[in-house]
């Protein structure tokens, strides 16, 4: 049985290749298909920016990644800016 350490250096592990992309930096439909695509192709940890949508779109969308991304086993970081943050 694994201790508590051991459990915490496990969760933090990063796999060999990860991608950070921003959310706006295509339409939704494109990117959740590249998005798909890249996780298929073994991403095992993507990092969604918020670039400039709105808070309400930006959660809605980073669910829907997240759902896609868990598919996969992959884990999804969402980064989002001050504007975000204080709303």
């Amino acid at each position: 049985m694994m201790d508590a350490y051991g459990r915490a250096v496990e969760a933090l592990r990063l796999p060999s290749v990860v991608a950070i992309a921003r959310a706006d930096s295509c339409a939704p439909s494109e990117f959740l298909a590249l998005a798909d695509r890249a996780l298929r192709g073994g991403i095992g940890v993507l990092i969604l920016r918020e670039g400039a949508m709105l808070r309400a779109h930006f959660t809605q969308f980073a669910r829907r990644v997240s759902d896609i991304a868990h598919r996969f086993g992959a884990k999804v970081l969402v980064e989002a800016g001050k504007a975000q943050a204080a709303h």
